[in-house]
């Protein structure tokens, strides 16, 4: 997978970072991990391999989701992974209900928001399916209506206020590893934290980028320029964020790993 990757100048985890996640993963044992920015699953098969975890991932580029499933076949890992395609920013606010399509018989994410609207029997399959049993609050699920997929697509607001009610009720992550877009790394924070665990680690890539956004090298080429002050706002939400333990590492090409106070 590393040959492949050089070969075709596809950007996975760098040796250090891949030695983090994988004692991460032993030392926490998470049950499940949510990665924005799979590419050819590299990092997320490090993860499956180093944990007992299921992972769901999010991918924008159809060829490299290809090269993931038959990475991840040849692994064996493939009964662990549940990939969703597409923009995270339109993914995201609608992780838990693809999650949920992926339990509840495959059916098609836009169907499975309709029949909510109409079936309490779908309603109490999608809480029993995202809460634990002693936490089931089907009552207050059954009062949430749910805009349909395209919808939410085309409006961001109500994207993120819908995301926002999931959340309440649905799948929290034990570890976090976002590795997209590093330009976008601000808006996809906020959409994020809401899926972390009480006990999760949220782990970000990057965002050294090359040591241009400490300042230690100069910015090379001005199209680097939105993305480094984009890395910059990003470390600056989470060291400021009061809920947060926040922490900066020299690994690779530097980690920012945060997890709640308690």
């Amino acid at each position: 997978m590393e040959q492949y990757a050089k070969e075709k100048r596809i950007c996975i985890i760098l040796p250090d970072t891949r030695s983090f996640l994988k004692e991460l993963c032993l030392k926490l044992n998470p049950k499940t991990i949510l990665e924005v920015g799979t590419a050819i699953g590299f990092s997320a098969s490090t993860m499956l391999l180093s944990s007992s975890a299921n992972i769901t991932c999010c991918e924008a580029s159809a060829p490299n989701i290809v090269l993931a499933k038959q990475n991840f076949a040849r692994l064996n890992l493939t009964d662990r992974v549940n990939i969703v395609e597409g923009d995270c920013l339109k993914t995201l606010p609608i992780i838990n209900e693809i999650i949920c399509s992926a339990k509840v018989e495959r059916q098609t994410l836009e169907n499975n928001i309709k029949n909510q609207q109409n079936n309490i029997n779908f309603r109490n399959k999608l809480a029993e399916s995202l809460l634990p049993s002693e936490n089931l609050d089907k009552d207050k699920l059954s009062k949430i209506t749910l805009p349909t997929a395209k919808e939410m697509l085309q409006n961001p607001e109500e994207q993120v206020q819908s995301y926002q009610k999931l959340t309440e009720l649905g799948q929290k992550f034990d570890l976090i590893f976002l590795d997209g877009p590093k330009g976008l790394y601000p808006e996809i924070l906020k959409l994020l934290l809401p899926l972390l665990s009480e006990k999760g680690i949220f782990v970000a890539d990057n965002v050294s980028f090359r040591g241009m956004v400490c300042g230690k090298n100069k910015i090379t080429e001005p199209r680097f320029e939105k993305t480094v002050k984009a890395l910059q706002q990003f470390i600056e939400e989470l060291q400021k964020d009061p809920r947060l333990n926040f922490e900066l590492l020299e690994i690779g090409d530097g980690l920012a790993v945060a997890s709640w106070k308690k």
